[in-house]
């Protein structure tokens, strides 16, 4: 990612940020969806923040904004003040030939996340949800990260084949 389009990004996050947009507001005068089948779509939230951001939607493995990903992240304060996630979020769905047959610098998840902007959205008021901050992150700036990320691939890659050799299906769960 070039400086400029960084420091371009960044200020325009800035501005959502400082006027804390109604992103369900957004989302209705848009004519983004927000309820499929009278249910709460996940990525609504995410599909918000690409619009506000002028990237266009896709299901693509790759990034978002090309060298970019952007992943949009719940969060709330506690009773006691505390900052805490909603829930986890999703950064690639990957198959299990491609975690058997690549390693993870060549992995489809590698290339969509080194790169990441993450938007941290309040939802502590359901109707005005917005962004509360956000932060970027280059895989390669952060070497201790990139190497949890690559055990973990590893850890993910030694259970499927492990589950191979039991004849398991590869479905059975994971945790790790």
């Amino acid at each position: 990612m070039t400086p400029d389009f960084k420091k371009q990004l960044s200020q325009y996050l800035d501005v959502i940020v400082q006027e804390r947009i109604n992103l369900l507001d957004y989302a209705y005068r848009n004519k983004i969806t927000v309820y499929k089948n009278d249910k709460l779509d996940k990525g609504w939230k995410g599909n918000v923040i690409e619009h506000l951001l002028n990237i266009p939607k896709n299901s693509n493995r790759g990034s978002d904004y090309g060298f970019l990903e952007v992943k949009t992240v719940p969060v709330y304060f506690s009773a006691d003040g505390e900052l805490k996630i909603k829930e986890t979020t999703c950064l690639n769905i990957i198959s299990p030939d491609e975690v058997l047959n690549k390693e993870f610098q060549d992995s489809s998840l590698y290339k969509k996340i080194q790169q990441t902007v993450f938007i941290f959205i309040s939802i502590q008021n359901e109707n005005h949800p917005y962004v509360q901050f956000y932060k970027f992150m280059d895989m390669e700036s952060i070497p201790e990260l990139k190497e949890h990320f690559r055990k973990d691939y590893q850890v993910l890659a030694e259970h499927i084949a492990s589950n191979i050799a039991d004849g398991l299906p590869l479905d059975t769960h994971f945790s790790g």
